[in-house]
């Protein structure tokens, strides 16, 4: 996996240059390439998902009134992109457990949005009403860090035959994480512990079908006189 180290970070005597993107502590194309080619690892990743929410789930807190509000407006701000509560908190689920890290891209406008616009007492700034949220593939997402390690932007950037490269700021972005350690930007996925393991069985595995295909049908040569 990469680490920050081997990653675009521009290292200045422990501190971080705030003019280069890099991606996340850890590698998740690598692991979400891994779920895809390796069997054992793809069918433990799918049970877990599967007993993730095996009990159902449900939204609950001390008012009812403001529960069936958020589930309300929940309902709204799927509809409006273009997917349902129950699909949005199952990719939730998914990138949760795979990666320990889920980006979800928020995007306001009180056109349409069923919410009201509201003003930030620390700040004083004043905010549209959520109208979409989008998560973004974790592969795909890029940061921009201050010299604190801070961020100060996120990109989404999709390398392909049109070159995607889309800037947004933090307040933006929703940036959900698990076993995140002091000083680090992203959550620590589960399968980080076994990635090496992993492909070193399967090195060995690739050595002993080649042994066998060698020497299953060994070639005799008989020398007469």
């Amino acid at each position: 996996l990469k680490t920050v180290s081997n990653t675009l970070h521009n290292y200045d005597n422990g501190r971080i240059s705030s003019n280069l993107w890099s991606k996340p502590e850890y590698d998740f194309g690598d692991i979400e390439r891994l779920i895809d080619i390796d069997s054992y690892l793809s069918q433990s990743f799918q049970k877990k998902i599967n007993l993730f929410f095996k009990e159902g789930y449900e939204f609950v807190g001390e008012n009812e009134d403001i529960n069936e509000y958020v589930v309300k407006r929940l309902k709204q701000i799927c509809r409006q992109s273009k997917t349902t509560l129950a699909e949005f908190i199952a990719r939730m689920r998914q990138d949760l457990v795979k990666f320990s890290n889920i980006y979800i891209l928020v995007v306001r406008n009180e056109a349409a949005s069923g919410g009201y616009s509201y003003k930030d007492k620390m700040s004083r700034k004043k905010y549209d009403p959520i109208a979409g949220l989008f998560i973004l593939p974790a592969p795909t997402v890029e940061q921009q860090l201050d010299k604190k390690s801070q961020v100060i932007k996120y990109r989404q950037y999709i390398n392909g035959q049109e070159e995607v490269k889309k800037e947004f700021s933090p307040e933006q972005i929703i940036h959900i994480s698990l076993n995140k350690k002091s000083g680090f930007t992203s959550g620590t996925p589960r399968v980080v512990s076994v990635i090496e393991d992993i492909k070193a069985l399967r090195r060995i595995e690739e050595n002993v079908e080649i042994l066998i295909v060698q020497n299953i049908f060994p070639i005799i040569h008989y020398k007469v006189g």
